[in-house]
């Protein structure tokens, strides 16, 4: 398996859903036919800091989440590095090591998958905003 590793284009944070230290958020990432990934840690980018954050993995259902693969609770960020100051607002690209790897296959067409988060603040003590880019 070949290290390999997701990155979705930003747009100028245009695209950030409000509220994810108040519900639950998903966004869809796809691996290419043939495909294996090992999945150990995700890099969001949220506005304000956080505690800590519930991690979910779903399969697609016809372009939305779907049954539940794995989730982690509790997951404590190993980093949060500030990389903007946008809307006055401070965003942070919050590293999140997956307490154990998680493999995914791409099948013979491709697979589509979603992430879901949802985060404790953090002490910014501000509502978190996830940048789905």
């Amino acid at each position: 398996m070949l290290p390999c590793e997701i990155v979705e284009a930003g747009n100028d944070f245009e695209n950030a859903e409000y509220g994810l230290n108040q519900k639950y958020i998903a966004n869809d990432f796809d691996i290419a036919a043939g495909a294996t990934m090992e999945i150990e840690t995700v890099i969001p980018t949220i506005v304000n800091n956080i505690e800590v954050a519930d991690i979910f993995i779903y399969e697609d259902d016809n372009g939305q989440p779907g049954a539940l693969i794995t989730s982690f609770q509790d997951v404590e960020p190993i980093s949060q590095t500030q990389v903007s100051d946008y809307f006055n607002m401070p965003w942070y690209e919050v590293e999140l090591e997956l307490p154990t790897s998680l493999t995914l296959e791409g099948g013979a067409g491709g697979s589509k998958y979603w992430l879901g988060l949802f985060v404790t603040m953090g002490s910014d003590c501000a509502p978190c905003i996830w940048f789905t880019g």
